[in-house]
């Protein structure tokens, strides 16, 4: 994978005003977005030293430390991994991203040593107790931060992989581990989903996840399109061949995609359609011939399968003219926050973006 793009500190400002508002209040916040959304871009965005320094003053983001946690560095988890093991799995990648993060730790002074003492500890797989013992070594790793004035935010990317590889007794202990430090751990999930439908669609306990789901409850945001400027930004950073991008055609990737980010690198690779754009051209016709290429075809269906069933069908319903009055309004509104739907003036619903509309009504 290749280096993410450093982008400038206006990048996702609606998004990153509201996860550092939640941080200053000490909350955590549930990131909802669809596939391709660009919640790489984004939590790694969220986790820059100057990003904070922008949203919150300089002091208190000196004691702030985001951690990253990507499912696909737990190692491989055979089925045979016991819940302990699988506990133990999520605790090592919490204390290691510590660890690489702060090191050399060189503020905790001797507590620096009791930490990395702990964390080898963590890692000895010669005590017959090691996987019952992460979560103590864990508790103590975070005690030893929090003595110097350390808030943690633990950043879950992929919300859906963690719940299927760890035990809901993990995320229930974590919940116990805040609740000892309320102002000093904190959490952001990202899912393509809401919480309550990752858990259903994975077949788990609500009861058993409910009191870390409680945590996020209350600040819940749904990450959608490109802003125009931030569309424009990641067009600016583009080539076609070796020219910069052509007015006409820059507008039109926009008008096409409408600012999602998977479909804006979808149609960007779509160089044998792009590169021969005349700049007066018969939208429709082109719209037909970006929406068959592959590249557009598998970020709409990402689109797709990101939806719950609820979603889904408000969409069918949309597409085929049905009636919607029996749906919830939440849904539309929903729909309508991911930049999948829109409101004209006179309450009529349509879909967004034009590929995105294509891709439907070529399904029904």
């Amino acid at each position: 994978m290749g280096k993410l793009r450093q982008h400038d500190l206006s990048y996702r400002k609606k998004e990153c005003s509201y996860v550092t508002a939640a941080w200053q209040r000490r909350e955590s916040v549930s990131l909802v977005g669809i596939g391709s959304v660009g919640k790489s871009n984004l939590l790694h965005h969220l986790g820059s030293g100057a990003v904070c320094e922008h949203y919150i003053s300089s002091p208190e983001c000196a004691k702030l430390c985001t951690l990253i946690l990507d499912p696909h560095l737990l190692g491989t988890l055979a089925s045979s991994h016991d819940e302990q093991y699988r506990a133990w799995a999520a605790c090592e990648l919490i204390m290691h991203r510590i660890y690489i993060t702060l090191y050399p730790m060189s503020d905790l002074k001797n507590d620096a040593r009791i930490f990395f003492e702990a964390y080898q500890s963590l890692q000895d797989g010669s005590n017959p107790l090691f996987a019952y013992m992460g979560l103590r070594y864990l508790e103590l790793g975070l005690e030893l931060l929090y003595r110097h004035g350390y808030v943690l935010i633990l950043m879950f990317d992929e919300l859906e992989v963690w719940l299927r590889e760890i035990p809901s007794s993990f995320f229930r202990a974590l919940r116990g581990l805040r609740d000892q430090r309320k102002g000093n751990l904190l959490f952001v999930t990202f899912s393509r989903k809401e919480f309550n439908y990752v858990v259903v669609d994975l077949g788990l306990n609500s009861y058993e996840l409910e009191p870390f789901s409680e945590l996020l409850v209350n600040n819940k945001l749904f990450v959608g399109p490109y802003s125009e400027q931030d569309a424009n930004a990641m067009l600016n950073h583009a080539i076609l061949g070796e020219e910069p991008i052509a007015d006409h055609v820059r507008h039109l990737i926009l008008h096409c995609t409408g600012n999602h980010a998977g479909l804006m690198r979808a149609v960007l690779s779509c160089s044998n359609i792009l590169q021969n754009l005349p700049s007066t051209y018969a939208l429709d016709q082109v719209l037909n011939a970006l929406s068959v290429q592959a590249s557009v075809e598998r970020e709409c269906d990402i689109i797709w399968q990101s939806l719950n069933s609820e979603e889904k069908s408000l969409l069918q319903a949309v597409v085929s003219k049905n009636k919607v009055t029996d749906f919830p309004q939440r849904t539309i509104q929903t729909l309508t926050a991911k930049g999948l739907l829109s409101i004209t003036p006179t309450r009529y619903l349509t879909i967004t973006p034009p590929l995105f509309a294509i891709f439907l009504q070529n399904m029904s």
